[in-house]
């Protein structure tokens, strides 16, 4: 008995001995995959509250989903071709993906933006982004010789159920949780919070992560890629506003009240306007505005006195003569072309003239 033991010791020992190896090496790994990436910068989580950033000063490439584009970022490591010390005044877009654009370097909302106004307008768009970590972003780069007028805050609607988490770069430069609200912990009994605990921790492991996306990629591989965009019915409410629970909503409204008190205290004129997402136009504008989280939200931020520029109206007005499809990226429901960033352009644009002087 005694050496079955010894034997069952032995193994578990060994097994434990190479996962902490397997665990250690996938951990080098991802760093070097992080060290050598052209676009996201090197791991900032010691240092910044938002996590990770692009790298500065860069003029490249990007292959996104079989299309070309080219990025460009100043040396404060925004989506700027020039670097600003000092403007008469400015205009700043702030948000993820869709604001930093999936397209050229002169196809974005705030290039076109600027075209419309002829002033100043800054891209503070990082891809990954939540809210919280748009809010970090903003108040670490924002300088006050920039003379910021308006700030646009566009929320991309898939980022509402994220903000009681950060997202940090892990396995492969994929975006994974780094860290919870504490809000998500409040109220929970003991084993909740355990399990939470667990799951958090089991989240955090290279290898975890490894062997998880290894059995997706096996389990879905071509079937899930070449998934018809529009084969359900269910895509119409995918942004219901009973899909939401309150946390949700409670932690989004926060970040956005962080950043419009950043803002006043800055004297910027700010504004927030919520991203269009293409399959959402397969409902009637009617059905939209009683059913969608878009209008809940905007319904809340009204009530507090923030200001809401709407860029739903024209892609509704557009798909009654004509397919929206066509301004959006191929295979993409979230991200913009340049067509489509033209008419979130034209909205902003429009409500801000109300308050130029």
């Amino acid at each position: 008995m005694g050496n079955f033991i010894k034997k069952i010791f032995i193994i578990l020992a060994s097994v434990t001995v190479t996962l902490i190896l397997l665990e250690i090496s996938l951990i080098t790994y991802a760093k070097i995959i992080l060290n050598n990436s052209v676009l996201i910068n090197e791991d900032l989580k010691k240092e910044k509250e938002y996590l990770y950033a692009p790298k500065k000063n860069i003029n490249i490439i990007v292959e996104d989903a079989g299309q070309k584009f080219i990025v460009k970022t100043n040396s404060i490591g925004i989506r700027e071709s020039n670097d600003y010390s000092y403007l008469n005044e400015s205009i700043i877009l702030l948000g993820d993906s869709v604001i930093f654009g999936e397209v050229n370097q002169s196809e974005t909302i705030d290039h076109f933006v600027e075209e419309l106004t002829k002033i100043a307008t800054l891209n503070f768009g990082v891809g990954g982004y939540n809210t919280w970590q748009e809010y970090e972003f903003f108040k670490d780069k924002y300088d006050k010789k920039f003379n910021t007028k308006f700030l646009v805050l566009g929320i991309c609607i898939n980022d509402i159920d994220m903000n009681y988490f950060r997202r940090a770069v892990g396995y492969n430069g994929r975006l994974v949780v780094y860290n919870y609200s504490d809000k998500y912990f409040e109220n929970d009994n003991y084993y909740v919070f355990f399990e939470k605990k667990l799951k958090f921790f089991l989240k955090k492991s290279e290898l975890v992560k490894f062997i998880y996306y290894k059995i997706k990629s096996i389990h879905f591989g071509s079937t899930y890629s070449k998934k018809p965009l529009n084969n359900s019915s269910n895509y119409k409410y995918i942004y219901h506003k009973d899909k939401f629970i309150k946390r949700d909503i409670d932690l989004t409204i926060k970040y956005i009240e962080k950043i419009n008190f950043f803002a006043n205290k800055n004297n910027i004129n700010f504004f927030v306007t919520f991203l269009p997402h293409r399959l959402q136009f397969s409902l009637s504008k009617e059905e939209f505005k009683k059913i969608s989280i878009q209008s809940k939200l905007e319904s809340i931020l009204e009530e507090k006195n923030i200001k809401i520029i709407s860029t739903y109206d024209s892609f509704f007005k557009l798909n009654q003569k004509e397919s929206i499809d066509k301004y959006w990226r191929s295979n993409d429901d979230i991200h913009l072309n340049a067509e489509g960033n033209k008419i979130i352009a034209n909205d902003i644009v429009l409500e801000l003239k109300k308050f130029m002087k």
